[in-house]
């Protein structure tokens, strides 16, 4: 239940619909992809798989075989049914209010610029990463586990998505919880970090995977054999110092928002963060210092 509340909440402040209605666009997507019943349906186009299917109502046979498939697990769920109902409110409240008054009330951002930077900015950029999953990830890149269809494993969109561009895997594997074959820590994946975090805890469990033999067998049998022949035989040390380098990618690729918000605040000689000292008696003296750092203007100032 505490990851269940957790993730609804976090999926709310993508304002891109609720759980209950992205579930069920993503079954249909699954099971008629690239056709015309797969509500996102890539050989229409990479711009209406990237954001055309949002902003167009879905055609009548969209929803005819929508209809055919059974979301009861998701109208049985009473969490999930009070964030369908109840969408709009908590899309204002937690996609909107609560990232606006964070910054305002923690480090004394403007309400202008926390609203600006903290709503309809981050949720235009998150919800455009997301989308590279349907438009890049269904165009550009290798197939080696399905040469024959559609969906690929693109790097860029693993770095926007936090994980989520081995779509050619998710496509051919779709019930495994990691999106990927690989270990997290050989390859850039936070997604599922976030799900191995909670499953240290026991918040997640049961968590499902394809065995390697059926990994193997599908590759052969559908997929690119010569592809995996070289990363087969790579050195754990190997491995280990490709996944750290991935994951720096990653993070760097991921986090350009913020990056780029930093070194314009630097440039326009802006203060970066606003503490108050009496509050935070035991920050001042070690971060006061970073101050040296900052191009112009404070990194960060203490009253």
């Amino acid at each position: 239940f505490p990851l269940k509340l957790l993730l609804l909440i976090l999926q709310t402040t993508t304002l891109n619909g609720s759980a209950l209605a992205y579930a069920r666009d993503h079954r249909t997507h699954h099971k008629w992809t690239d056709q015309e019943q797969d509500p996102k349906n890539p050989s229409r186009g990479m711009f209406y798989a990237h954001i055309g299917w949002w902003l167009l109502r879905k055609k009548d046979i969209v929803k005819h075989y929508g209809n055919k498939l059974s979301f009861d697990d998701l109208y049985a769920d009473p969490l999930i049914k009070f964030q369908h109902k109840f969408y709009i409110p908590l899309a204002f409240v937690f996609g909107l209010a609560v990232p606006t008054l964070i910054p305002w009330c923690l480090w004394r951002e403007s309400l202008l610029t926390a609203f600006l930077l903290c709503g309809p900015l981050r949720i235009c950029v998150v919800l455009h990463h997301l989308f590279t999953v349907n438009s890049l990830a269904h165009y550009v890149g290798r197939r080696p586990y399905d040469r024959s269809m559609r969906p690929t494993e693109n790097r860029l969109v693993i770095y926007l998505s936090l994980g989520e561009g081995n779509h050619n895997y998710h496509h051919t594997f779709p019930c495994d919880y990691a999106s990927s074959e690989r270990p997290f820590w050989e390859s850039y994946n936070p997604s599922t970090l976030f799900i191995h975090a909670f499953r240290c805890i026991g918040l997640a469990y049961d968590l499902k995977s394809p065995s390697p033999e059926l990994i193997q067998q599908v590759i052969e049998r559908k997929g690119i054999p010569e592809y995996f022949a070289n990363r087969n035989n790579k050195s754990l040390l190997y491995r280990i110092i490709r996944g750290g380098l991935d994951w720096t990618v990653g993070l760097m690729t991921s986090l350009w928002p913020i990056v780029a918000i930093i070194v314009f605040k630097a440039l326009t000689a802006q203060n970066m963060i606003l503490i108050d000292n009496r509050r935070e008696p035991y920050l001042g003296p070690y971060l006061l210092d970073l101050n040296n750092y900052w191009p112009s203007g404070n990194l960060i100032v203490f009253y």
